[in-house]
């Protein structure tokens, strides 16, 4: 049964010779990488508070056990790992995630464990030892692990690009064969001809029918060939790879309706390659009205426009479209600033009500994914992903949020979302600026960025459309929206007034010059937006304010900084910092719930809190109040302050109020008060008990009256 590895640094001992057994616990495999190992660590039997920059370590050797039954320098191979503060997770625990060279070989590891500083300070634990198992990989076959449909899509994405690696071998097979089978052909041609010039040395001369039936066959075989191998080529090369990705392609250069009058602006589009159309919505400035035109796909002309009216700075940067049960086209928009979606139904004219979702105006669409997210320039959380046929219903299904790091150096204003072979792409560039993509896997890792050269591009549209661009260094440029067409990533780009459909990924598109972004960012945690779920957020560093099941009031909106942590035990650690203050709290939590340590934990100054009793028997006071300072792990201190106490009868024994039993002293605690005329009449007074279950009894004199008056303040420990 595996339980938590605890050491002591007094190393007492354990009616043993042997070192302690961790093999119940952990052990090691030749071959393993960053394998967390987690301990607590005491002293005298207290939890290690790590002071004096203390950071943990273990030393000792893996091989065979000699003929005392211990592993040393003749039977073993040396190992060692030494830590940082990253590795303490707190309440004594640390996690150090050892590397490989801990297991060189099989055997056992036998050494110990310690903590130590820079100044030289060091302290150790008791010998202990585990198994270091084989690294042969052919012990056992797993059976195949569950994968979420997420997963599934990226494992089909990577089987899609060993495929094309295959295809793209297959066609140099290809193309080598046809240069012989070309060959073979003129050398045949080369005999015919060398067979025509004997007969006309011999005086048979050819007609010019002959000459006519050889050369037609010499082009017809030739062209045929590379016929061929083009048509390979192209189809290979209808797919997005990261390898390519800022290889680009125009598809259309178009107009929107009233492009060269204030007012209307692309802000998003789709592509159905069956209709050959192209789906651009526009939205007058303000964002009050929004309108769906469409363009044919090879001419880029206006074949039909319908708009509906939205909440004012709605946008619709994202408009994937589908046909419901009646076969009408629909589009999924947003008519309010706010998280959610509508469906437009381009057919009959009509928008539907907002429908909740995480995320607003930017969405995307790759097989039955659905992802959306709500950016704003150089923050971006999480996108989340829902059933895109849940969505078409509008009865969205949630499937994950997807937390992703930083943005980093990439700061730009995010225009558009879309999934494209397993990775979700961003796409940034606001009005003016320069255009960027970013591509994040399914952990929420940043697996690409690019940030296009504002001259490049527009030395790559004129060379498509000549003169487009004059000044290809101060002209608009402003991405808008992205979408994905089987499993190509598609831009939309506006640059002096056009729209431009662009495919990114393209082995026969135009590799563009990028720019080493800059910016002034220098945090590596990530910025949330006001109202989180603490308990809920995953591995990672983060900021901000308000959240909810965190350690500070509701009231208080300060700022936060906080690190979440997953052990190897099964639980969440989270450690909240306050920016202004210093002050520090901890909360573990179990990953099946929200319990764990329960409140949250002081590790550094005080937290103070003051409450108000209510008065029993008719006793009453102006006011009757218990103080607690909580300190870290320590105990609490209470303090019980009362003021005119009064309406006690003489000769009673009675209660007067209570505290919770969580702050009641640990055992009972008496006092004595006179009352406030007591020096005139000594006789008065009242006996106090505060029991440990936090009861509060008045015993009263004789000679007291109801209009007499008690008061005090009494303090008392809580371990």
């Amino acid at each position: 049964m595996i339980s938590t590895i605890t050491l002591d640094t007094y190393k007492q001992k354990i009616n043993s010779d042997d070192a302690f057994d961790l093999s119940d616990s952990f052990n090691g495999r030749v071959g393993d990488e960053q394998v967390p190992l987690v301990v607590q660590f005491k002293e005298r039997g207290l939890a290690q508070q790590f002071q004096d920059g203390l950071v943990p370590f273990i030393t000792g050797f893996v091989g065979s056990l000699d003929e005392n039954g211990i592993v040393t320098a003749e039977t073993g191979e040396a190992v060692s790992y030494v830590g940082s503060s990253d590795d303490i997770v707190g309440l004594g625990r640390v996690k150090m995630n050892l590397p490989g060279t801990m297991f060189p070989q099989e055997g056992y590891f036998y050494g110990f464990l310690g903590l130590q500083n820079a100044d030289g300070k060091r302290v150790t634990t008791f010998s202990v030892w585990f198994h270091v198992y084989n690294g042969n990989p052919d012990m056992f076959v797993n059976k195949a692990p569950f994968r979420t449909e997420l997963q599934k899509l990226l494992d089909e994405g990577e089987a899609t690009i060993d495929q094309y690696k295959n295809q793209l071998n297959s066609q140099i097979s290809t193309v080598t064969q046809s240069y012989t089978n070309i060959q073979a052909t003129v050398l045949a041609l080369t005999t015919q001809l060398d067979g025509l010039a004997q007969k006309i040395k011999d005086g048979n001369v050819v007609t010019n029918a002959d000459l006519k039936t050889w050369s037609d066959q010499f082009n017809a075989t030739v062209q045929g060939k590379l016929d061929g191998m083009t048509a390979e080529i192209t189809n290979f090369a209808t797919n997005s790879s990261d390898a390519y990705i800022t290889n680009l392609k125009i598809l259309l250069k178009t107009e929107w309706q009233e492009s060269t009058t204030s007012g209307w602006y692309p802000q998003g589009f789709s592509v159905n390659k069956d209709k050959n159309e192209l789906y651009l919505s526009t939205e007058i400035t303000g964002g009050t009205e929004t309108r769906i035109e469409i363009h044919d796909l090879k001419t880029g002309e206006l074949k039909g426009m319908k708009s509906f009216v939205n909440e004012a700075n709605s946008f619709s940067e994202g408009i994937p479209y589908f046909y419901n049960a009646n076969g009408e086209l629909c589009f999924i928009v947003s008519v309010v600033n706010d998280d959610g979606y509508a469906i437009f139904n381009y057919d009959t004219g009509k928008v539907g009500d907002n429908i909740p979702i995480n995320g607003k105006f930017k969405w995307g669409v790759e097989g039955n994914n659905f992802v959306a997210t709500e950016a704003t320039p150089g923050k971006l959380a999480k996108y989340s992903v829902y059933a895109w046929d849940s969505i078409q219903a509008g009865k969205p299904l949630f499937e994950q949020d997807v937390y992703v790091e930083p943005m980093g150096n990439l700061n730009r204003k995010p225009q558009g979302i879309t999934m494209s072979n397993g990775k979700v792409y961003l796409t940034m560039g606001a009005y003016g600026t320069k255009i960027a993509l970013q591509a994040y896997d399914i952990d929420g890792k940043i697996v690409t960025k690019a940030e296009f050269s504002k001259s490049g591009l527009a030395e790559f549209i004129n060379e498509n459309y000549p003169n487009s661009i004059t000044d290809t260094e101060n002209y608009l440029l402003e991405a808008e929206g992205a979408y994905t067409l089987g499993h190509t990533l598609m831009l939309g780009v506006v640059a002096n007034g056009k729209f431009y459909l662009m495919a990114a990924g393209r082995l026969d598109g135009t590799k563009i010059q990028t720019n080493i972004p800059q910016s002034n960012e220098k945090t590596d945690s990530q910025l949330l937006d006001d109202g989180q779920d603490i308990l809920d957020l995953p591995s990672g560093q983060y900021e901000g304010s308000n959240f909810k099941n965190g350690p500070l009031a509701a009231s208080d909106g300060s700022l936060l900084r906080v690190r979440v942590e997953n052990n190897a035990a099964g639980r969440k650690v989270l450690t909240a910092v306050q920016s202004y203050s210093g002050n520090q709290w901890t909360k573990t939590v179990h990953t099946d719930g929200k319990d764990g340590s329960g409140d949250w934990l002081v590790t550094t100054g005080a937290t103070f809190t003051n409450t108000t009793i209510p008065t029993e028997n008719e006793a009453k006071a102006d006011s009757l109040v218990y103080y607690v300072e909580t300190r870290g792990y320590f105990a609490k201190h209470v303090e019980l302050r009362i003021n005119k106490l009064t309406n006690l009868s003489a000769g009673k024994y009675i209660t007067v109020g209570r505290v919770p039993a969580e702050v009641a002293p640990m055992v009972p605690t008496t006092f004595v008060i006179p009352a406030y005329s007591a020096l005139s009449s000594p006789s008065k007074y009242i006996s106090l008990w505060v029991t440990a279950g936090g009861v509060i009894f008045a015993g009263t004199t004789t000679s007291t009256e109801t209009t007499d008056q008690f008061s005090a303040a009494i303090d008392w420990i809580h371990w």
